[in-house]
């Protein structure tokens, strides 16, 4: 996994850079206003850059292991949409890493 980008976080903001050879933003990542409790599927976040909405954050909490949001990001100017996981750093409480790995394609045995 490769760290793509560091946050802070305030009260409920998350703030932050996201950083590759081909995209250096500022996202701000806060409280979706339309959370519904029913529908489960509901983003927790949506990522902003400037005045624009460019993605969405979702929490997840697996099996007794530390909270993380994974993330979706999209412009159209991009080739494609980049998704990450954002996790709080292990020796800094207040910081969050953005990180990122290339999903692989699994190859299916001939018969």
């Amino acid at each position: 996994m490769q760290r793509i980008g560091s946050f802070t976080r305030k009260d409920e903001i998350f703030e932050g850079q996201v950083n590759t050879l081909g995209i250096q933003i500022d996202v701000r990542l806060a409280p979706n206003p339309d959370t519904d409790e029913g529908n489960t599927k509901a983003p927790d976040m949506l990522a902003f850059a400037g005045g624009a909405e460019i993605g969405a954050a979702w929490l997840k909490q697996e099996g007794g292991r530390p909270a993380f949001y994974t993330i979706r990001l999209d412009d159209p100017s991009w080739s494609a949409p980049l998704s990450a996981a954002l996790f709080q750093n292990k020796h800094d409480s207040r910081r969050f890493d953005l990180v990122w790995s290339r999903h692989t394609v699994r190859e299916v045995a001939a018969p």
